[in-house]
């Protein structure tokens, strides 16, 4: 899911031995952490997924058909610099407490780390998905998008297919069926008139 291409993205690598970083303050090779976070969200997110890729056996472009969920929401807290941060300090703390005291404490999880940070800042709705029929030497993009024209933002969950000329209601809880990949849907016409 998105979930899990975010976590792979921001996922921490340690550079240590032979992959050691040049550090320019110390002038020599150091053992770094390498991350990465995001340090600034914009007002619309725009997630990319990349559905193509080279085929090594026989140098060509295959589409990429894999499963990829995704909800109508999205936090991106725990994928920005301060949420790292936040989660860091935490286990400073947590670490820094448990060396001071062997002493038994209450109960109970700690809190959330992330929690401090106000979700609102953090939070998008979805508002549109592009979608790519075809394979990689060819295809069409259609989309689905979320009517946000009223004049308080909030038009109800009316979702329309743009698909060329073509603009029809969508149900958006065909989305799953239509959009995150997976099995693809094949429709066959028999001379018979029969749809398979």
């Amino acid at each position: 899911d998105v979930h899990e291409a975010l976590d792979t993205m921001c996922e921490v690598e340690f550079m240590e031995g032979d992959n050691r970083v040049f550090c320019d303050r110390c002038k020599k090779k150091c053992d770094t952490v390498l991350r990465t976070a995001i340090s600034a969200l914009p007002d619309v997110l725009v997630l990319s997924l990349k559905r193509f890729d080279l085929d090594y056996n026989t140098f060509e472009t295959v589409k990429l058909n894999s499963r990829c969920a995704f909800g109508q929401t999205l936090n991106m807290k725990k994928y920005t610099l301060e949420g790292v941060e936040a989660m860091e300090k935490a286990e400073l703390e947590e670490n820094g407490a448990n060396s001071d005291s062997m002493m038994d404490t209450e109960e109970g999880a700690p809190p959330d780390p992330l929690d401090s940070l106000p979700d609102e800042d953090y939070e998008y709705k979805l508002a549109g998905v592009l979608v790519h029929a075809g394979v990689a030497q060819g295809g069409h993009y259609y989309s689905f998008i979320k009517d946000r024209s009223s004049p308080n933002g909030e038009a109800g969950d009316k979702w329309y297919r743009f698909d060329d000329e073509d603009v029809t209601p969508f149900d958006p809880s065909s989305i799953e069926v239509e959009c995150f990949g997976g099995k693809v849907k094949k429709e066959t016409k028999w001379p018979n008139g029969q749809v398979h």
